[in-house]
C-alpha cells in the first residue's frame, strides 16, 4: 500500500522535471492529486522516525522524493514535516554520512535534458574538480 501510494506521488512529480510546461502543470498536479496523496502518506507515517517504524527501502525512496518535492513545491514543505523527518533520519545513518563525507552528491542528479535542474553546470564542475 505505502509503496504504491509513494509511486502515485513520485512518478508524476518526477516527470515534471522533463516537461517544458512544468510551472503550469505543477499547480494542477498538486491540487488535483499530489496533495491528497501526500496527506494520506503523512497520516500513515504519523510520528514514526521511519515509515513503518523501522528502516526500509521505502524510507530511502521518500528521502529521494522529498528533494523533488522541495524543488517544485518549497511553499508546501512545512505541511509535510514527517516526510522531511524521514529524509533527515536516512541522511543521519552512519553509512550515508560517510558517503557524503567522501564527496558523494547529496540530492538528485538529473540528466542534462531535464527542464528543471538541481545543479548548475558550474557547481557540477566544481564538485568534479574537488574530487580529482
Amino acid at each position: 500500500m505505502v509503496l504504491s501510494l509513494l509511486d502515485d506521488i513520485y512518478t508524476p512529480t518526477f516527470s515534471l522535471f522533463f516537461s517544458p510546461n512544468n510551472q503550469v502543470e505543477k499547480v494542477k498536479l498538486y491540487d488535483n492529486k499530489i496533495k491528497a496523496k501526500l496527506e494520506e502518506l503523512v497520516k500513515y507515517i504519523g510520528n514514526n522516525d521511519f515509515t513503518i517504524g523501522y528502516l526500509t527501502l521505502i524510507d530511502f525512496k521518500i528521502a529521494e522524493a522529498t528533494y523533488y518535492f522541495e524543488k517544485l513545491y518549497p511553499e508546501h514543505v512545512a505541511n509535510f514535516e514527517s516526510l522531511f523527518r524521514i529524509r533527515k533520519n536516512v541522511e543521519s545513518l552512519p553509512e550515508i554520512v560517510s558517503f557524503y563525507e567522501k564527496g558523494g552528491l547529496k540530492g538528485p542528479f538529473l540528466p542534462t535534458y531535464a527542464q528543471l535542474k538541481f545543479w548548475s553546470e558550474w557547481s557540477i564542475l566544481s564538485i568534479i574538480e574537488s574530487i580529482w
